[in-house]
């Protein structure tokens, strides 16, 4: 087994035998069809002065790569401080004449180091070599973070590697150690002091514990995998499983008691009372609904509407018992009148207790139909969104929330559409059932629209790709032109020709301050300046905010499809309002690349519009209905507010 330490401050790299190591690394690589990977950074604890503590992470610092008799141990914060130039010795001038001290900063060139950083950068955005490890993903978004060239492709998780292969019926997530020990036979050691110890120091070359304990998880990572899966039909399993996050849960339906601890203790409750239960009397005396006091506060002082009507005082705090509008408030007129409702249901107070198990401690409001669909709802019933927010105690939140993800798998399945941005992999696989349902297809209220969602789901996705690094190359690529990195000329030419090629083809101007024309004339020969790579990350020349990646691939997809501005661009009964390309404000816009977005898309398109107007509405109702019912069932709630139906305020 062969260990090579790039260490490049503290240690001179033999050119030959890196050259030669590393392409014995590739070869196996290529051969294999995947590398254990791992990371190291420094953890440090700040304890404060009443007693509580923190951890503040630093940026990764070691990159270990191994294929089992090759494994490469790489100081990757040490490798490029060097390139930029602003690797500091924090003990000159005392440490000038010590032997042997910083002897790689004058013996490596800067070449050599550039070479390495480009090999390293290559290999990790190589999707034909996966990149396997216990809670991989985590490790990709974190260098991704802590450095901008670095683009991690093909990740695969040994835990839901571990699942797929049918080789545990355990819905448990185990660590690298008991893999190792259950797979392999061999015992991981995990010394305290080597795991806490100081990984991008500058006062000395990684140590011969530190060595090991790096290259042993990376190499326990190989041969993990190894016993998982070898021979031809490797590649083909790893692929499959790309970017995919393992299971915790045994079935899909009952989660583990350790889950269901981590809700609660996650879910803290509201001390006080949800519930002001503020009475609203009309102009002429009549009541016509309660509300919390920051409510009642906004028609009195703020908007002026309205006028306190009665006061009550406990002990020194003075506080509003009712109010009584300037106007008397006509329901008819708005756009939501044909839909009934039991208005004194709004009139009564509510309790502040849990609606399923009647407890007034550690309450939390539950959102019935959850808010993923409910924010992209036609204007028509985005008016009394309470009705669909009920009290609930953490406990019964949690339980709650086991139910709904369960249900939510449901509602994904029926729709066809995920609930999470499948990877590449996924994707090519998504499109095979698309194209299959052509072939097949289901007798449904849901056939023709479902297929229609999907392809257009899978059509967005495709765009994401692109818009998204486009937005991180240009950052990267400006920082370089900029001088806060250095990236190999050849990658920053992969880079650059990605900017070149896509950039031009989305709109990253900002509509309130920017425009097409403007972004055309900054592109015009070179999407690449630092002008326009300014351009694509603030919207603007003038812009200074951080724009997302989601603003630009929703105007592009609303460009493309302007029938969306008026189906799809939902506000609230008082704002409504018909919006256009011209005047709509990239916030206006929903993300496009969302399991609700398109789900509520595919509800609105459910009932040709031609013989019934209210077909869009209906479908809707169907939905909420369906979301009541579940919720119902599912909690046997013996405490609802006072006059709540299942079937109120909906159109069926």
């Amino acid at each position: 087994m062969t260990r090579f330490i790039i260490d490049p401050v503290w240690r001179r790299i033999d050119r030959a035998a890196y050259s030669a190591v590393w392409q014995r690394l590739l070869d196996e690589a290529k051969c294999f069809g995947f590398v254990g990977l791992d990371l190291e950074w420094t953890t440090k604890r700040k304890l404060f002065d009443d007693g509580s503590e923190t951890r503040e992470t630093g940026p990764v610092a070691t990159v270990q790569l191994s294929t089992g008799s090759t494994t490469f141990v790489v100081r990757y914060i040490d490798l490029c401080q060097l390139i930029h130039g602003d690797c500091q010795d924090p003990l000159l001038p005392l440490s000038s004449s010590w032997p042997f001290h910083r002897v790689g900063v004058l013996a490596n060139d800067a070449e050599l180091l550039l070479q390495i950083q480009g090999n390293i950068l290559k290999l990790l955005l190589d999707r034909t070599v996966f990149k396997v490890g216990v809670g991989v993903m985590g490790d990709k978004k974190k260098i991704e973070e802590d450095y901008n060239e670095v683009v991690v492709e093909g990740c695969v998780d040994l835990n839901a590697l571990y699942q797929a292969t049918g080789k545990t019926s355990s819905s448990r997530l185990c660590s690298l150690k008991d893999l190792s020990l259950e797979l392999t036979g061999i015992d991981v050691e995990k010394n305290y002091f080597v795991v806490t110890s100081d990984w991008g120091g500058c006062l000395g070359a990684l140590s011969p514990a530190q060595v090991k304990y790096a290259a042993a998880d990376a190499e326990a990572s190989f041969a993990i995998c190894r016993s998982l899966v070898g021979g031809e039909e490797a590649s083909q399993i790893l692929r499959e499983l790309v970017d995919t996050v393992p299971s915790s849960r045994s079935n899909g339906k009952k989660a583990r008691p350790q889950r269901y601890k981590q809700f609660v203790e996650k879910c803290r409750g509201r001390e006080k009372p949800y519930y002001d239960n503020i009475f609203v009397y009309s102009k002429d005396g009549d009541l016509v609904f309660t509300v919390d006091k920051s409510k009642a506060e906004w028609y009195v002082s703020k908007k002026q509407l309205a006028t306190v009507r009665e006061w009550s005082e406990d002990g020194e705090e003075k506080r509003m018992v009712s109010i009584q509008l300037k106007f008397n408030p006509d329901f008819e007129k708005f756009n939501d009148a044909h839909i009934r409702r039991d208005l004194e249901y709004f009139k009564r107070p509510k309790e502040n207790m849990c609606v399923v198990c009647g407890s007034a401690e550690s309450l939390v409001r539950f959102a019935i139909v959850p808010f993923m669909y409910r924010k992209h709802f036609p204007s028509v019933y985005m008016s009394h969104n309470s009705y669909d927010l009920v009290l609930v105690c953490t406990k019964c939140f949690a339980v709650a929330r086991q139910h709904y993800d369960v249900e939510l798998v449901k509602v994904a399945e029926r729709f066809g559409i995920p609930t999470t941005i499948p990877s590449a992999a996924l994707l090519e696989e998504y499109e095979q059932s698309i194209r299959a349902r052509e072939e097949s297809p289901t007798d449904d209220d849901l056939s023709s629209a479902r297929l229609k969602g999907m392809k257009e789901y899978a059509e967005v996705c495709h765009h994401r790709e692109k818009v998204l690094f486009v937005f991180k190359y240009a950052k990267a690529v400006l920082a370089c032109l900029e001088g806060e990195t250095v990236i190999p000329a050849d990658r920053l030419g992969e880079m650059k020709g990605f900017i070149c090629t896509h950039a031009p083809a989305y709109p990253f101007y900002d509509p309130a301050v920017s425009c097409q024309e403007e972004q055309d004339n900054v592109f015009e020969g070179d999407a690449t300046t630092k002008h326009a790579l300014r351009f694509i990350l603030h919207g603007s020349l003038r812009g200074t905010s951080q724009r997302s990646f989601h603003e630009a691939l929703s105007l592009y997809w609303f460009t493309h499809h302007p029938e969306l501005y008026t189906t799809m661009c939902t506000t609230t009964r008082a704002k409504e309002r018909e919006l256009n390309p011209s005047s709509a404000s990239t916030e206006d816009l929903p993300h496009v690349d969302s399991h609700g977005f398109f789900v509520v898309k595919t509800l609105l398109e459910k009932y040709p519009t031609n013989g019934d107007k209210r077909g869009p509405e209906r479908a809707i109702g169907e939905f909420i209905l369906r979301w009541r019912t579940y919720f119902c069932e599912a909690m046997n709630p013996c405490h609802m507010p006072e006059g709540w139906k299942i079937e109120d305020g909906i159109l069926l």
